[in-house]
Protein backbone atom coordinates (compact mmCIF):
# COMPACT_ATOMS: atom_id res chain seq x y z
CA UNK A 1 0.00 0.00 0.00
CA UNK A 2 1.29 3.45 -0.89
CA UNK A 3 1.67 5.69 2.16
CA UNK A 4 2.12 9.40 2.73
CA UNK A 5 5.73 10.42 3.34
CA UNK A 6 6.46 10.89 7.05
CA UNK A 7 6.22 14.68 6.76
CA UNK A 8 2.76 14.51 5.22
CA UNK A 9 1.58 11.93 7.74
CA UNK A 10 2.82 14.10 10.59
CA UNK A 11 0.96 17.09 9.20
CA UNK A 12 -2.13 14.96 8.85
CA UNK A 13 -2.05 14.07 12.54
CA UNK A 14 -1.74 17.75 13.39
CA UNK A 15 -4.30 19.22 11.04
CA UNK A 16 -6.15 16.89 8.72
CA UNK A 17 -9.29 18.49 7.71
CA UNK A 18 -12.20 18.18 5.49
CA UNK A 19 -15.12 16.34 3.99
CA UNK A 20 -15.07 14.90 0.55
CA UNK A 21 -14.65 17.02 -2.58
CA UNK A 22 -15.67 15.59 -5.90
CA UNK A 23 -17.35 12.40 -4.66
CA UNK A 24 -20.23 11.08 -6.68
CA UNK A 25 -23.52 12.45 -5.42
CA UNK A 26 -25.82 9.60 -4.38
CA UNK A 27 -29.56 9.73 -4.70
CA UNK A 28 -31.48 8.04 -1.90
CA UNK A 29 -35.15 8.87 -2.09
CA UNK A 30 -36.34 6.87 0.93
CA UNK A 31 -33.84 6.71 3.77
CA UNK A 32 -36.30 5.10 6.14
CA UNK A 33 -34.87 3.67 9.36
CA UNK A 34 -32.32 1.36 7.78
CA UNK A 35 -29.33 0.15 9.80
CA UNK A 36 -26.42 2.54 9.25
CA UNK A 37 -23.76 -0.06 10.05
CA UNK A 38 -21.61 -0.74 6.97
CA UNK A 39 -20.73 -4.34 6.08
CA UNK A 40 -17.24 -5.61 6.78
CA UNK A 41 -14.89 -6.85 4.09
CA UNK A 42 -11.40 -6.77 2.71
CA UNK A 43 -10.04 -3.40 1.54
CA UNK A 44 -10.54 -2.72 -2.14
CA UNK A 45 -7.53 -2.55 -4.44
CA UNK A 46 -7.18 1.17 -5.06
CA UNK A 47 -4.70 3.14 -7.13
CA UNK A 48 -1.59 4.55 -5.51
CA UNK A 49 -1.46 8.24 -4.68
CA UNK A 50 -0.15 10.46 -7.44
CA UNK A 51 2.96 12.57 -6.90
CA UNK A 52 0.76 15.64 -6.53
CA UNK A 53 -1.42 13.94 -3.93
CA UNK A 54 1.60 13.03 -1.82
CA UNK A 55 2.42 16.73 -1.47
CA UNK A 56 -0.77 17.18 0.53
CA UNK A 57 -2.04 20.09 -1.57
CA UNK A 58 -3.92 20.01 -4.87
CA UNK A 59 -4.58 23.76 -5.02
CA UNK A 60 -3.14 26.46 -7.25
CA UNK A 61 -0.02 27.85 -5.62
CA UNK A 62 0.61 31.42 -6.75
CA UNK A 63 -2.77 33.05 -7.21
CA UNK A 64 -3.76 33.37 -3.52
CA UNK A 65 -2.02 34.63 -0.38
CA UNK A 66 -0.89 32.13 2.23
CA UNK A 67 -3.47 30.92 4.72
CA UNK A 68 -3.50 32.54 8.12
CA UNK A 69 -1.45 30.23 10.34
CA UNK A 70 -1.70 32.26 13.54
CA UNK A 71 -3.18 30.90 16.74
CA UNK A 72 -6.94 31.04 17.20
CA UNK A 73 -8.11 34.21 18.93
CA UNK A 74 -10.43 34.21 21.93
CA UNK A 75 -11.91 37.50 20.67
CA UNK A 76 -13.37 35.88 17.54
CA UNK A 77 -16.94 34.64 17.96
CA UNK A 78 -18.24 34.89 14.38
CA UNK A 79 -17.18 32.06 12.04
CA UNK A 80 -17.76 32.24 8.28
CA UNK A 81 -16.91 29.10 6.31
CA UNK A 82 -16.60 28.46 2.55
CA UNK A 83 -16.31 24.70 2.53
CA UNK A 84 -15.46 23.91 -1.09
CA UNK A 85 -13.81 25.40 -4.15
CA UNK A 86 -15.77 23.69 -6.91
CA UNK A 87 -17.70 26.95 -7.05
CA UNK A 88 -16.30 30.41 -6.16
CA UNK A 89 -19.78 31.35 -4.94
CA UNK A 90 -19.13 29.81 -1.51
CA UNK A 91 -16.14 32.10 -1.00
CA UNK A 92 -17.98 35.09 -2.46
CA UNK A 93 -20.68 34.62 0.14
CA UNK A 94 -18.36 34.77 3.13
CA UNK A 95 -16.30 37.67 1.71
CA UNK A 96 -19.45 39.76 1.28
CA UNK A 97 -20.98 38.44 4.49
CA UNK A 98 -17.92 39.59 6.42
CA UNK A 99 -18.19 43.03 4.82
CA UNK A 100 -21.87 43.31 5.82
CA UNK A 101 -21.12 42.33 9.41
CA UNK A 102 -18.37 44.93 9.69
CA UNK A 103 -20.72 47.57 8.27
CA UNK A 104 -23.22 46.57 10.97
CA UNK A 105 -20.70 47.37 13.68
CA UNK A 106 -19.05 44.00 14.32
CA UNK A 107 -15.28 44.46 14.73
CA UNK A 108 -13.11 42.64 12.18
CA UNK A 109 -11.17 41.10 15.06
CA UNK A 110 -14.31 39.23 16.09
CA UNK A 111 -14.73 37.51 12.72
CA UNK A 112 -12.75 34.46 11.57
CA UNK A 113 -13.12 33.32 7.95
CA UNK A 114 -12.22 29.92 6.48
CA UNK A 115 -11.86 28.78 2.86
CA UNK A 116 -9.88 26.46 0.60
CA UNK A 117 -7.97 27.48 -2.50
CA UNK A 118 -9.21 25.89 -5.74
CA UNK A 119 -7.38 23.17 -7.62
CA UNK A 120 -6.16 24.05 -11.15
CA UNK A 121 -9.31 22.78 -12.89
CA UNK A 122 -11.60 24.68 -10.53
CA UNK A 123 -9.50 27.80 -10.88
CA UNK A 124 -9.50 27.71 -14.69
CA UNK A 125 -13.26 27.18 -14.79
CA UNK A 126 -13.86 30.35 -12.74
CA UNK A 127 -10.64 32.30 -13.19
CA UNK A 128 -12.14 35.80 -13.27
CA UNK A 129 -14.15 35.44 -10.06
CA UNK A 130 -11.35 33.64 -8.22
CA UNK A 131 -8.82 36.32 -9.25
CA UNK A 132 -11.06 38.99 -7.79
CA UNK A 133 -11.61 37.00 -4.61
CA UNK A 134 -7.88 36.41 -4.15
CA UNK A 135 -7.53 40.09 -3.26
CA UNK A 136 -10.09 39.72 -0.46
CA UNK A 137 -8.85 36.73 1.53
CA UNK A 138 -5.77 38.01 3.35
CA UNK A 139 -5.96 36.68 6.90
CA UNK A 140 -8.42 33.88 6.09
CA UNK A 141 -7.81 30.42 7.58
CA UNK A 142 -7.90 27.03 5.87
CA UNK A 143 -11.38 25.46 5.94
CA UNK A 144 -10.72 22.39 8.07
CA UNK A 145 -13.18 20.85 10.53
CA UNK A 146 -10.71 20.36 13.37
CA UNK A 147 -9.33 23.89 12.86
CA UNK A 148 -12.82 25.41 12.96
CA UNK A 149 -13.67 23.46 16.11
CA UNK A 150 -10.41 24.63 17.69
CA UNK A 151 -11.20 28.28 16.93
CA UNK A 152 -14.70 27.89 18.34
CA UNK A 153 -13.39 26.36 21.55
CA UNK A 154 -10.90 29.19 21.91
CA UNK A 155 -13.81 31.63 21.63
CA UNK A 156 -15.33 30.19 24.80
CA UNK A 157 -12.43 31.69 26.76
CA UNK A 158 -13.43 35.16 25.59
CA UNK A 159 -16.92 34.84 27.13
CA UNK A 160 -18.61 36.21 23.99
CA UNK A 161 -21.95 37.96 23.95
CA UNK A 162 -23.02 35.41 21.31
CA UNK A 163 -21.56 32.95 18.81
CA UNK A 164 -22.53 32.91 15.13
CA UNK A 165 -21.56 30.40 12.44
CA UNK A 166 -22.34 30.50 8.71
CA UNK A 167 -21.19 27.56 6.58
CA UNK A 168 -21.59 27.19 2.80
CA UNK A 169 -20.61 24.07 0.90
CA UNK A 170 -21.67 20.80 -0.63
CA UNK A 171 -24.04 18.92 1.62
CA UNK A 172 -24.17 15.13 1.84
CA UNK A 173 -26.61 12.69 3.39
CA UNK A 174 -25.94 9.16 4.68
CA UNK A 175 -25.47 6.49 2.05
CA UNK A 176 -25.22 2.69 2.16
CA UNK A 177 -22.11 0.73 1.35
CA UNK A 178 -23.82 -1.01 -1.59
CA UNK A 179 -24.47 2.40 -3.17
CA UNK A 180 -20.80 3.40 -3.08
CA UNK A 181 -17.98 2.71 -5.51
CA UNK A 182 -14.20 2.92 -5.40
CA UNK A 183 -12.88 5.20 -2.67
CA UNK A 184 -16.43 5.82 -1.43
CA UNK A 185 -16.94 2.10 -0.88
CA UNK A 186 -13.68 1.78 1.00
CA UNK A 187 -14.67 4.68 3.25
CA UNK A 188 -18.18 3.33 3.79
CA UNK A 189 -16.96 -0.20 4.60
CA UNK A 190 -14.13 0.53 6.97
CA UNK A 191 -14.92 4.02 8.29
CA UNK A 192 -18.65 3.79 8.87
CA UNK A 193 -19.04 7.26 10.38
CA UNK A 194 -17.75 8.87 7.20
CA UNK A 195 -20.93 8.16 5.27
CA UNK A 196 -23.18 7.39 8.24
CA UNK A 197 -23.86 11.06 9.02
CA UNK A 198 -25.22 14.17 7.37
CA UNK A 199 -22.31 16.47 6.65
CA UNK A 200 -21.09 19.55 4.82
CA UNK A 201 -17.92 18.83 2.85
CA UNK A 202 -14.92 20.93 3.78
CA UNK A 203 -12.07 20.50 1.32
CA UNK A 204 -9.03 21.38 3.42
CA UNK A 205 -6.10 19.07 4.03
CA UNK A 206 -2.82 19.04 5.99
CA UNK A 207 -1.38 21.89 3.95
CA UNK A 208 -4.13 22.72 1.47
CA UNK A 209 -6.66 21.19 -0.88
CA UNK A 210 -7.28 17.45 -0.45
CA UNK A 211 -9.34 14.86 -2.32
CA UNK A 212 -11.12 11.76 -1.06
CA UNK A 213 -8.25 9.39 -1.98
CA UNK A 214 -5.85 11.44 0.17
CA UNK A 215 -8.30 11.53 3.06
CA UNK A 216 -8.72 7.76 2.91
CA UNK A 217 -4.97 7.39 3.19
CA UNK A 218 -4.94 9.66 6.21
CA UNK A 219 -7.67 7.58 7.88
CA UNK A 220 -5.62 4.47 7.24
CA UNK A 221 -2.73 6.24 8.95
CA UNK A 222 -4.87 6.72 12.05
CA UNK A 223 -6.18 10.27 11.89
CA UNK A 224 -9.27 10.71 14.08
CA UNK A 225 -12.35 10.80 11.88
CA UNK A 226 -13.84 13.76 13.76
CA UNK A 227 -10.91 15.84 12.43
CA UNK A 228 -12.25 15.27 8.91
CA UNK A 229 -15.98 15.82 9.21
CA UNK A 230 -18.28 18.81 9.66
CA UNK A 231 -21.40 17.07 10.91
CA UNK A 232 -24.27 17.64 13.35
CA UNK A 233 -22.59 15.37 15.89
CA UNK A 234 -19.29 17.21 16.06
CA UNK A 235 -20.73 20.71 15.68
CA UNK A 236 -23.19 19.97 18.48
CA UNK A 237 -20.36 18.85 20.76
CA UNK A 238 -18.55 22.16 20.31
CA UNK A 239 -21.65 24.36 20.63
CA UNK A 240 -22.65 22.53 23.81
CA UNK A 241 -19.34 23.55 25.41
CA UNK A 242 -20.40 27.22 25.39
CA UNK A 243 -22.28 28.39 28.48
CA UNK A 244 -25.99 27.65 28.31
CA UNK A 245 -26.80 31.35 28.54
CA UNK A 246 -24.70 32.23 25.45
CA UNK A 247 -26.97 32.78 22.41
CA UNK A 248 -25.90 30.64 19.44
CA UNK A 249 -26.87 31.30 15.82
CA UNK A 250 -26.17 28.86 12.98
CA UNK A 251 -26.94 29.23 9.25
CA UNK A 252 -26.13 26.33 6.92
CA UNK A 253 -26.14 26.82 3.15
CA UNK A 254 -25.90 23.27 1.78
CA UNK A 255 -27.94 20.46 0.29
CA UNK A 256 -29.57 18.22 2.94
CA UNK A 257 -28.56 20.70 5.66
CA UNK A 258 -31.87 20.16 7.43
CA UNK A 259 -30.27 16.92 8.63
CA UNK A 260 -28.43 19.05 11.19
CA UNK A 261 -31.84 19.80 12.73
CA UNK A 262 -34.02 16.79 12.05
CA UNK A 263 -33.28 13.25 10.88
CA UNK A 264 -35.53 10.35 10.00
CA UNK A 265 -32.78 8.01 11.23
CA UNK A 266 -33.35 6.95 14.83
CA UNK A 267 -29.58 6.42 15.11
CA UNK A 268 -28.89 10.06 14.22
CA UNK A 269 -31.74 11.81 16.02
CA UNK A 270 -29.70 12.48 19.17
CA UNK A 271 -26.94 14.09 17.09
CA UNK A 272 -29.05 16.98 15.82
CA UNK A 273 -28.51 20.51 17.10
CA UNK A 274 -31.95 20.86 18.66
CA UNK A 275 -30.79 19.92 22.16
CA UNK A 276 -28.22 22.73 22.28
CA UNK A 277 -29.54 25.45 24.62
CA UNK A 278 -30.08 29.03 23.49
CA UNK A 279 -29.87 28.17 19.79
CA UNK A 280 -31.39 29.35 16.50
CA UNK A 281 -30.65 27.46 13.27
CA UNK A 282 -31.62 28.21 9.67
CA UNK A 283 -30.82 25.68 6.95
CA UNK A 284 -31.12 25.96 3.18
CA UNK A 285 -33.06 22.73 2.80
CA UNK A 286 -34.86 19.88 4.48
CA UNK A 287 -32.84 16.81 5.44
CA UNK A 288 -33.90 15.00 2.27
CA UNK A 289 -33.76 17.82 -0.31
CA UNK A 290 -31.07 19.48 -2.35
CA UNK A 291 -31.07 23.25 -2.79
CA UNK A 292 -32.77 24.59 -5.92
CA UNK A 293 -32.37 21.13 -7.51
CA UNK A 294 -28.59 21.50 -7.47
CA UNK A 295 -28.44 24.78 -9.38
CA UNK A 296 -26.62 27.93 -8.28
CA UNK A 297 -26.73 31.64 -8.95
CA UNK A 298 -24.18 33.64 -10.92
CA UNK A 299 -22.35 35.18 -7.95
CA UNK A 300 -23.75 33.45 -4.86
CA UNK A 301 -25.68 30.28 -4.24
CA UNK A 302 -29.40 30.91 -4.57
CA UNK A 303 -30.00 30.53 -0.84
CA UNK A 304 -26.90 32.56 0.01
CA UNK A 305 -28.05 35.46 -2.14
CA UNK A 306 -31.50 35.46 -0.56
CA UNK A 307 -30.08 35.30 2.97
CA UNK A 308 -27.56 38.09 2.38
CA UNK A 309 -30.33 40.26 0.92
CA UNK A 310 -32.18 39.88 4.22
CA UNK A 311 -29.11 40.92 6.20
CA UNK A 312 -28.76 44.05 4.05
CA UNK A 313 -32.15 45.21 5.32
CA UNK A 314 -30.87 45.71 8.87
CA UNK A 315 -27.89 47.30 10.58
CA UNK A 316 -28.55 45.38 13.79
CA UNK A 317 -26.05 43.13 15.50
CA UNK A 318 -26.45 39.39 14.87
CA UNK A 319 -27.79 39.08 18.42
CA UNK A 320 -30.48 41.72 17.79
CA UNK A 321 -31.82 40.41 14.49
CA UNK A 322 -35.36 39.04 14.29
CA UNK A 323 -34.34 35.54 13.26
CA UNK A 324 -37.87 34.20 12.90
CA UNK A 325 -38.76 37.03 10.54
CA UNK A 326 -35.57 36.46 8.55
CA UNK A 327 -36.36 32.73 8.31
CA UNK A 328 -39.90 33.41 7.11
CA UNK A 329 -38.78 35.95 4.51
CA UNK A 330 -35.96 33.71 3.26
CA UNK A 331 -38.24 30.69 2.97
CA UNK A 332 -40.89 32.70 1.12
CA UNK A 333 -38.37 34.07 -1.37
CA UNK A 334 -36.81 30.63 -1.88
CA UNK A 335 -40.17 29.15 -2.80
CA UNK A 336 -41.14 32.04 -5.10
CA UNK A 337 -37.89 31.65 -7.02
CA UNK A 338 -38.32 27.89 -7.22
CA UNK A 339 -41.86 28.30 -8.52
CA UNK A 340 -40.46 30.65 -11.16
CA UNK A 341 -37.90 27.98 -12.07
CA UNK A 342 -40.64 25.33 -12.35
CA UNK A 343 -39.32 23.37 -9.35
CA UNK A 344 -42.20 21.28 -8.05
CA UNK A 345 -43.25 21.48 -4.41
CA UNK A 346 -42.46 17.81 -3.77
CA UNK A 347 -38.76 18.45 -4.58
CA UNK A 348 -38.56 22.04 -3.30
CA UNK A 349 -35.70 23.08 -1.01
CA UNK A 350 -38.00 23.70 1.96
CA UNK A 351 -35.66 25.67 4.29
CA UNK A 352 -35.79 24.67 7.96
CA UNK A 353 -35.77 27.03 10.95
CA UNK A 354 -35.39 25.93 14.55
CA UNK A 355 -35.34 28.12 17.64
CA UNK A 356 -35.06 26.91 21.22
CA UNK A 357 -36.53 30.24 22.38
CA UNK A 358 -39.96 29.83 20.84
CA UNK A 359 -42.77 28.23 22.80
CA UNK A 360 -43.92 25.82 20.14
CA UNK A 361 -43.68 22.12 19.49
CA UNK A 362 -41.93 20.63 16.50
CA UNK A 363 -44.02 21.51 13.48
CA UNK A 364 -43.93 21.21 9.76
CA UNK A 365 -45.65 24.27 8.34
CA UNK A 366 -46.86 25.47 4.99
CA UNK A 367 -46.65 29.14 4.02
CA UNK A 368 -47.83 31.26 1.17
CA UNK A 369 -45.24 33.34 -0.75
CA UNK A 370 -46.23 36.20 1.59
CA UNK A 371 -44.80 34.12 4.45
CA UNK A 372 -48.12 33.59 6.20
CA UNK A 373 -47.41 30.39 8.12
CA UNK A 374 -50.14 27.87 8.85
CA UNK A 375 -49.34 24.71 10.85
CA UNK A 376 -50.10 21.47 9.05
CA UNK A 377 -48.58 18.84 11.29
CA UNK A 378 -47.13 18.89 14.80
CA UNK A 379 -45.28 16.42 17.00
CA UNK A 380 -44.79 16.72 20.75
CA UNK A 381 -41.42 17.99 21.94
CA UNK A 382 -40.01 19.44 25.13
CA UNK A 383 -39.23 22.82 23.60
CA UNK A 384 -38.28 24.55 20.37
CA UNK A 385 -39.88 25.33 17.07
CA UNK A 386 -39.01 23.53 13.86
CA UNK A 387 -40.22 24.90 10.54
CA UNK A 388 -39.80 22.99 7.32
CA UNK A 389 -41.21 25.66 5.07
CA UNK A 390 -42.84 24.79 1.78
CA UNK A 391 -44.97 27.07 -0.32
CA UNK A 392 -48.03 27.15 -2.44
CA UNK A 393 -47.37 28.24 -6.00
Amino acid sequence: MFEFPISIRYLAVLSLLAGVVGLTSCSVTDLGKKDLTAVSGEPLKLRDLTDEETTGDLSVKDQFPDYNRTTASSSAHIFLIAGGAESPNYLQEIVDHRRLLIQSGHPASGISCFYVKPNPAEYEAHREQFDQLATEVEGFYLAAPHLIYRHMREAIKGEPEFVYLYAAGKGRKPIWVDQANGVERELAQHHTEYFGQYRIDLAGGPSGHMNSRMRLEALRDGIAIEHLLFTPRYLKQVLAEFPEETPKYVVLQADYSGGFVRSNFEELAEDTLTNVPNLAVLTATRHDRDSFRGTSGEVYSNFGEIFLDQLRKSDDSVANLNWRLIADEVAAEVRMREVGAAIAEEVASSPVYFSSWEEASFAEETATPRAVVEPVEAEEADSGSLVSATFEG
